[in-house]
């Protein structure tokens, strides 16, 4: 597969600095702050957390956007992260090639 677009759409599909109020212990839900979404209902998302928490790269399902930095994220399995700060979001896909243009 092939994605075409800018930097800017490119960075659009990655959210960094994200957190939580407290650590998600076996959540099938986890709400998520964020500097600002561009993620939208029902898209599939990868949560990648940060030490000493779940630093795999987990799938989820975008279950609602409340606000601008707000994101309500459901996961198939229970997910588990001892660390409320640190979480990277996005919707890079390993089999896509990405080609940024001017």
């Amino acid at each position: 597969d092939f994605w075409k677009g800018t930097q800017v759409q490119y960075d659009y599909l990655s959210e960094s600095g994200a957190t939580t109020a407290t650590n998600p212990n076996a959540a099938s839900q986890v709400t998520f702050t964020v500097p600002t979404t561009y993620f939208a209902a029902g898209q599939i998302i990868y949560v990648t957390g940060t030490s000493p928490g779940d630093v795999t790269r987990t799938a989820a399902t975008v279950n609602s956007v409340t606000n601008a930095t707000t994101l309500v994220v459901d996961f198939t399995t229970p997910y588990t992260s001892g660390s409320t700060t640190g979480y990277t979001i996005d919707q890079y896909l390993s089999e896509t090639l990405y080609l940024i243009t001017a």
